[in-house]
């Protein structure tokens, strides 16, 4: 099965629990470094202190390309 590019937005809606993208936690995802940058500025927005916990696990569960 090939892997899906998840953008930041797709990344934080996971995250939230959106239903709608509910189908894409269990997938194997790809992301880029710039998109995890982006990412961690909406964790710490929306998650606060809870923010880097948030950020290793998407690090340990989607693989990181260069681009």
């Amino acid at each position: 099965m090939a892997d899906l590019f998840a953008d930041t937005y797709a990344l934080v809606e996971i995250l939230k629990g959106n239903p709608n993208y509910r189908k894409y936690s269990g997938k194997a995802l790809i992301t880029t470094e710039f998109n995890l940058l982006e990412l961690s500025y909406a964790l710490y927005r929306d998650f606060g202190d809870d923010a880097a916990k948030l950020l290793k696990l998407v690090r340990d569960e989607v693989d990181i390309i260069n681009m």
